[in-house]
């Protein structure tokens, strides 16, 4: 990640996850994940969920392993963005769905939440839902797995392990140029705001896409990830009929430790 602080100076529209959309293969591209999310796969006795899929980043990785993959995302235009992604790749459906409320004909062996994506439900009492309803659509016998941030400052050579939009070394407030890349017809570049309280973390981007002979255009966007302490975790997990069978700190099975940047999760059914 780059931590440049810089001055944008164009005026913004408000956006979406409708308009992110467009944007998200570019933002969301890094693969420090795959190679676990591929043997949770290879793993498992039966089909994969993956919710939220975004627009598709692992779908294909996950199918390639042999299981039938299902990607569901609350966004309609994400949806429609993961289906373009995967085009006629074999063993993959996707589909629009909430992870509080969703109904599968074929109940998963493994739920995939990466990279936040649960942090991202507004309140532990909408994430306790979505504990309940994984418990729900499990197998018997199979695991969620939950890829949570700690937004703890860690060791140096971890650093990659953070959200590409979070740097515990930059203060609250400063806007922090990410990066710029390419694009079919230009450049977007993307800047962040990272504001840290003890229940939660907002990250306010900012966006810039300049085409080829056209005018730039600048957006903004927001979001806010609950923070999950480990006591909380299980907490939850009891609560809703999971139980934790690992807690790991990084993406090579080390196990979870004070000042890790990452808490994967991985639970099973309570009576397993």
């Amino acid at each position: 990640m780059t931590t440049t602080a810089t001055t944008a100076t164009h005026t913004a529209r408000a956006i979406g996850y409708r308009e992110r959309a467009e944007l998200y293969p570019l933002e969301h591209c890094d693969t420090v994940d795959q190679p676990f999310l591929a043997a949770l796969a290879r793993a498992a006795d039966g089909p994969v969920l993956e919710v939220p899929c975004g627009c598709g980043r692992n779908l294909a990785l996950l199918a390639s392993t042999g299981r039938r993959v299902t990607g569901m995302d609350l966004e309609p235009e994400m949806v429609r963005a993961a289906m373009r992604a995967v085009g006629a790749t074999s063993g993959i459906q996707v589909v629009d769905g909430d992870m509080r409320s969703f109904t599968l004909r074929e109940r998963p062996a493994l739920i995939l939440v990466p990279r936040e994506a649960f942090q991202l439900l507004p309140t532990y009492a909408d994430a306790l839902r979505a504990l309940r309803r994984f418990r729900d659509q499990l197998r018997p016998g199979g695991t969620v797995m939950l890829d949570l941030a700690t937004f703890a400052v860690g060791a140096r050579h971890e650093q990659h392990l953070h959200p590409s939009y979070f740097d515990p070394r930059v203060r609250d407030a400063r806007l922090v140029r990410d990066w710029v890349r390419e694009t079919a017809d230009g450049q977007l570049e993307r800047w962040h705001r990272q504001q840290e309280a003890p229940e939660a973390v907002t990250i306010g981007y900012r966006y810039e896409v300049r085409r080829a002979g056209g005018p730039s255009e600048a957006s903004e966007a927001s979001i806010r990830l609950l923070r999950y302490p480990k006591e909380r975790v299980i907490a939850l997990l009891a609560e809703s009929g999971l139980r934790a069978r690992s807690l790991l700190g990084d993406y090579e099975g080390r196990s979870h430790r004070e000042g890790s940047p990452r808490l994967i999760v991985l639970a099973t059914g309570a009576e397993a």
